[in-house]
């Protein structure tokens, strides 16, 4: 029975979710008409969802010079550069996410080593991101390793802070109560402390996810000899703002699967927590 509503509790939503991606195109292409010239051709600054689509074709100049302008070709196009936006995405997301979480699990353990070095890393981390990007670029010009090296920048100073409250927020109880029991600091550590920040640092990380194709893009919007950045930043300089919210859109689109796939492991590896 509980999991006949859990299925009609899931098809629901999917239901609503499409409800209002439906009013939300509606009310995209009702303000694309409504600032249309007379003649009905859309407003360059505003187009309609029907000149996106129109849009994807002429992606195929990426292609080369004299490259035929077709969906084959554009979705070709789209491979090759988000391939390399990908690689520079999860490079960063594995160097950043490794050491942000991996040096906060360290000093979440070691009291001395948090006073020490708590404070230097927290200076750091409230840099502000974007206004390293000159230093970057300046550092390692456009080669991608650059590219990968702000994103685990950024990663890493949004997953270390996520860590080190996580472990802050573990009910001392838990511990105590380890304690009595004859666990050592050691094994409380990693049977009571790991397993509880879990969730908490699992919703850190969806909310990381979701940011770090924003930092991509600005990382590739620079100097990047390909990936979606540089589709963009051609984009703009021909003043194209339909291939640009294409481009928009499909970052959305690659956000929210990666979003779901991150979902459902987050869900099989937090099976013990009471679901509401």
């Amino acid at each position: 029975m509980s999991d006949l509503r859990g299925l009609r509790h899931g098809s629901g939503n999917r239901l609503t979710g499409l409800l209002v991606a439906a009013v939300l195109v509606a009310g995209w292409w009702l303000a694309a008409w409504s600032v249309a010239d007379p003649s009905g051709r859309s407003s360059p600054l505003l187009p309609s969802p029907a000149d996106v689509f129109e849009a994807i074709p002429r992606l195929s100049v990426f292609a080369g010079p004299g490259t035929p302008q077709t969906f084959g070709n554009a979705f070709w196009v789209l491979l090759v550069n988000t391939v390399a936006s990908a690689t520079t995405l999860f490079g960063g997301l594995l160097c950043g996410g490794a050491l942000g979480i991996g040096l906060g699990l360290v000093l979440g353990w070691n009291a001395r080593l948090r006073r020490m070095f708590e404070g230097p890393f927290l200076v750091v981390r409230v840099i502000p991101l974007f206004a390293l990007l000159p230093l970057f670029l300046s550092w390692f010009g456009g080669a991608r390793i650059g590219s990968v090296s702000f994103v685990a920048f950024a990663v890493f100073s949004m997953l270390f802070v996520n860590t080190l409250e996580a472990i802050r927020n573990v009910d001392p109880v838990a511990r105590v109560f380890a304690r009595t029991l004859g666990a050592s600091p050691l094994r409380v550590y990693r049977t009571v402390v790991i397993p509880a920040i879990v969730p908490e640092l699992a919703g850190g990380l969806r909310v990381v996810l979701g940011l770090a194709w924003a930092i991509l893009l600005a990382a590739e919007f620079l100097a990047a000899q390909s990936g979606i950045g540089r589709i963009m930043i051609l984009a703009q300089q021909y003043f194209d703002l339909s291939r640009m919210i294409l481009i928009v859109l499909l970052i959305m689109l690659y956000t929210y699967a990666l979003d779901q796939v991150v979902s459902v492991c987050v869900a099989r590896i937090t099976r013990w927590v009471p679901r509401i």
